[in-house]
């Protein structure tokens, strides 16, 4: 709770403070709005992520537009389209947001596959992604210079590690990590990077990766992670 929270102060923030270099990016006319793009997981079940996402916009743009928009009256306008957690569909709607004129932005959504394969698209059409959720190191991490990709939360190796220490001082010797997508994978490599305390007694080091779907397994859980010596 406490991190959706920050999650929806730091949206805000960054809305503010994208609103005040957009009048050096775009011209047109005084009433012609100018748009932010949400790529998110909307009408995913289970999740409302995407909602939260596009509340927290929704009163950042109002704020926004309330102390007289931006470009010398131009309101900001949000423009919503779904990618269901799908990385195809993910891409057919940034090319479409890239070729919206006097677009600023996009914020993504909760899942960090959609956002790692657009990496290649986004930088070619030099779109400026707001990354509110997706925690996946390589989403920012990502190797572009310059990176369009900016994260309003926290990362994958920062919640694994506090996640670890959590569970050694519960006593736990063992650890799994499930799903085998680029989240998943990427999580697997931030928790082999998180370096061995010096203190504290044994930690845990993945040594597998598993995907789960109904009974079938890549690999048996008994290989998935050992602690360390």
């Amino acid at each position: 709770m406490m991190i959706r929270k920050y999650q929806g102060w730091l949206l805000v923030l960054a809305l503010l403070m994208l609103s005040a270099v957009a009048p050096k990016a775009f011209g047109g006319s005084a009433a012609a709005p100018v748009y932010l793009g949400i790529d998110a997981e909307f009408g995913y079940q289970n999740s409302t992520s995407a909602e939260a996402i596009s509340r927290g916009g929704r009163i950042a743009i109002e704020k926004i537009n309330g102390q007289g928009g931006v470009l010398g009256g131009r309101p900001l306008a949000l423009v919503e389209r779904g990618n269901n957690s799908i990385p195809a569909r993910s891409l057919a709607n940034l090319g479409e947001f890239a070729a919206t004129p006097d677009l600023v932005a996009v914020l993504g959504g909760r899942f960090s596959p959609p956002i790692i394969a657009d990496l290649p698209l986004i930088h070619e059409r030099h779109l400026i992604l707001l990354g509110p959720w997706a925690a996946a190191d390589d989403v920012v991490e990502n190797g572009y210079v310059p990176n369009y990709v900016f994260r309003l939360s926290l990362k994958e190796s920062d919640a694994l590690a506090a996640m670890l220490d959590h569970a050694r001082r519960l006593g736990v010797r063992r650890v799994g990590l499930l799903l085998n997508t680029s989240w998943g994978r990427n999580s697997l490599n931030a928790a082999e990077r998180i370096p061995a305390r010096a203190q504290g007694g044994p930690t845990h080091r993945c040594q597998g990766l598993v995907q789960l779907a109904g009974s079938v397994a890549d690999r048996p859980l008994p290989s998935l992670a050992k602690p360390s010596s």
